[in-house]
């Protein structure tokens, strides 16, 4: 149980008074006055309490303070071993209360306390909660395409870990999914053990404090030379701990339990070409069309609401799904309305941004007389789940 102590009181009021102006978000925060979002307690305390056996040695909290004040405080980590990566010039005096050695970054530009860690590592564990500053990082170097600056920073801190290091993240859904971050999540996968994610509903802000978005994710990973990721342990929503394999596809679903993997699998494994589909050009004959905009909330039960059949929509950056025949188009804005299409692509479409790369994943199928059940194989159990699901999120 987390102890309760005159600094987490100090540090919550803080935060509460939107006193951590971070040196991170200048001009383009997408948090309230530029300040790097604060976690929950509970949390990170629990993260590291499931991996508190392994968290020995040399350790770097990059930006969390609340890591870095759990270590201390709860999990009796001596402070002269850890290092702070401090955005903040108040969380720098509150972690130096607790005799933290602090690096102090002046921003994303600012590659002289980037320097400082590399000049420290190899870390025994590494504390990240990665900001999404585009500015991040332009001196780093690379083993993947340079696509965004939060794939570079989470390069960045793994890559300071020993061998058999552990790293602890805080993160959105989006990387696990969109093609932007295949670089990193490839990288990843030959490079470390993934050894647990877990799926936390932050739809009320209850990760971030005062921060919505549909899905938070926790990540447990090691780095090895040897890495399998053939059975990573997932949690979903506080649930039972089922395993993955990580390495079946390009992208890492948003699976909810282990009746969703075969699920999922039955949809890739029966499809007969994946979607052609397209942004602003000219659709082919048999397509559906919808807005290229935020979608709202991950767990969309009526996808097929945001489209229409054959008429490209006139709004800013329309999106299409392209299919062979006037046939197949129909059964296919059939299968849409459903809670099984809107349950597949929830797992798939973590971005909230209707991208097209994620409708065109769950393919074309060559579906006889609009029999989706049988098409999928789909069993009473497999419905159960879909329909809890639907209950669930609607």
């Amino acid at each position: 149980m987390i102890t309760r102590t005159p600094l987490k009181k100090a540090i919550s009021i803080a935060y509460a008074q939107d006193r951590f102006p971070s040196t991170w978000y200048k001009s383009q925060s997408p948090f309230k006055d530029g300040a790097h979002p604060t976690s929950s307690w509970n949390l990170p305390y629990n993260a590291i309490r499931a991996q508190f056996w392994q968290l020995n040695g040399h350790g770097l909290v990059m930006f969390q303070l609340e890591w870095a004040v759990l270590l201390v405080e709860d999990f009796n980590i001596d402070p002269s071993t850890l290092v702070f990566l401090s955005d903040s010039s108040l969380k720098t005096k509150f972690a130096r209360q607790l005799g933290i050695r602090v690096i102090e970054s002046q921003g994303p530009e600012d590659m002289v306390s980037l320097q400082e860690l590399t000049n420290m590592k190899p870390f025994d564990y590494v504390l990240k909660n990665a900001p999404w500053d585009k500015g991040l990082g332009q001196g780093i170097d690379l083993p993947f395409n340079r696509t965004t600056a939060y794939a570079t920073f989470n390069y960045f801190g793994h890559s300071l870990l020993a061998d058999q290091g552990i790293c602890l993240d805080i993160l959105p859904s989006n990387w696990m999914c969109m093609p932007d971050y295949q670089g990193w999540r490839n990288w990843m996968l030959e490079n470390f053990e993934i050894l647990n994610i877990s799926i936390w509903d932050n739809s009320q802000g209850e990760v971030f404090d005062g921060i919505t978005m549909s899905d938070v994710i926790t990540m447990v990973s090691r780095r090895t030379l040897s890495p399998t990721n053939t059975s990573v342990e997932y949690v979903s929503y506080g649930g039972v701990p089922f395993t993955v394999d990580l390495t079946r596809y390009n992208v890492w679903p948003m699976y909810k339990s282990p009746i969703s993997i075969k699920i999922l699998d039955e949809v890739m494994r029966s499809k007969v070409r994946d979607l052609s589909t397209g942004t602003e050009a000219a659709p082919p004959v048999w397509f559906v069309s919808a807005s290229n905009t935020r979608a709202g909330k991950r767990q969309n039960p009526t996808p097929r609401n945001d489209f229409t059949k054959g008429t490209l929509k006139a709004v800013a950056c329309p999106i299409w799904l392209g299919y062979s025949s006037q046939q197949s188009l129909d059964t296919h804005w059939e299968w849409m309305a459903t809670t099984h299409y809107a349950y597949v692509l929830s797992m798939l479409q973590s971005s909230p941004k209707r991208q097209p790369i994620f409708y065109s994943m769950l393919g074309e199928h060559d579906f006889q007389n609009n029999d989706f059940y049988t098409h999928f194989n789909v069993t009473p159990t497999h419905d159960r789940e879909i329909q809890q699901w639907y209950n669930l999120i609607k």
